[in-house]
């Protein structure tokens, strides 16, 4: 309750409805004069900012070591003790991208002092999210190869490739998108002479994180999708249902993946801690599953790697067109 005077007119001012105490029936807004002062707007401001506080890390503490609790509270209704799960994901995903983002400058920086090594070393490309080693192969087929041509003649420029196509017959053309992919590779190609490997990377890098929290968000009714599917017959567990199982363990695996982006950059003898809390995640997911859904450990497991199998699918589809579609706008 605000400590701003009560109004002495009975209607509200958000719905219009007549008022029978100081809170709307209707809306829920409370029967209060407009004018406040600056004192109270930041007493206001400081009082929900610590009443998120304390619903998140109560809500932490069960998301860290209660696996699958969250999500059985929420679907049997006991909801106003927690943090509402689509907001403690957006707010987990928000931390975690923005110190991705933080980070990235230095991640860009090993991938590209791989992209200088050569190729018969065996140093292993530092990738952002297991997907920016395509970067080496994209980039080094510009600098080495032209675009491949079933005729006698293989262009190195744009303009000999649009030459070329004119000289052809109608049929033997390349057709739309056949010219569209050349001309992107072209236009590519052209740009990575003139700004250099070194850029052309930290671009790629950056469009392609940019887009990658919208890319993960899509992908959570998918998985959520598979658990549909492999728990059909409990009629009890509904989509709704495996959307917040779903987004519990993303928030999981979010401060996971958190604490492992900030160990990437002490250095190599912090690789057995980020391996350690990458297993420990997928284990999560296991246990997760056993306290939620309620089966026996063998079944569970069966499921836990159909599910496993099936969104390393999904998500590196997802990922691969995300990269592709950096790097396609790029040119």
């Amino acid at each position: 309750m605000s400590h701003l005077p009560e109004r002495k007119e009975k209607n509200c001012l958000n719905c219009g409805a007549t008022l029978t105490d100081r809170y709307c029936q209707h809306c829920g807004q409370e029967n209060l004069e407009p004018k406040e002062s600056f004192w109270h707007l930041l007493s206001h401001f400081l009082e929900d900012l610590t009443h998120f506080d304390g619903k998140l890390f109560s809500t932490l503490k069960y998301l860290l070591f209660r696996p699958g609790f969250l999500t059985k509270e929420y679907i049997n209704g006991r909801r106003a003790s927690y943090l509402n799960p689509i907001r403690m994901y957006l707010f987990i995903s928000a931390i975690y991208f923005l110190l991705m983002m933080s980070i990235l400058p230095y991640q860009a920086n090993k991938v590209i002092d791989q992209l200088n090594t050569p190729n018969k070393t065996k140093t292993k490309t530092v990738t952002l999210n297991d997907n920016v080693h395509i970067t080496r192969k994209i980039l080094d087929s510009l600098d080495t190869k032209t675009i491949a041509s079933p005729k006698e003649f293989e262009p190195k420029t744009l303009a000999q490739y649009d030459s070329l196509q004119k000289t052809l017959a109608l049929k033997d053309r390349d057709n739309g998108f056949e010219r569209s992919l050349a001309r992107k590779m072209f236009l590519l190609k052209d740009r990575s002479k003139t700004e250099g490997k070194k850029r052309m990377v930290e671009l790629m890098m950056e469009k392609f994180a940019h887009s990658l929290p919208y890319l993960l968000f899509i992908s959570v009714p998918l998985i959520a999708l598979l658990f549909q599917l492999i728990y059909i017959r409990h009629k009890e567990f509904f989509y709704v249902s495996n959307i917040i199982f779903t987004l519990h363990y993303y928030c999981l695996y979010f401060l996971a993946s958190a604490i492992t982006l900030v160990l990437s950059t002490i250095g190599n003898f912090a690789r057995p801690f980020s391996f350690l809390i990458s297993f420990m995640s997928y284990a999560y997911l296991y246990i997760a599953m056993l306290n939620f859904y309620g089966q026996g450990w063998f079944k569970t497991l069966l499921k836990y790697f159909f599910i496993l199998i099936f969104a390393f699918i999904i998500v590196g589809i997802l990922f691969a067109v995300d990269l592709l579609f950096s790097v396609w706008t790029l040119a």
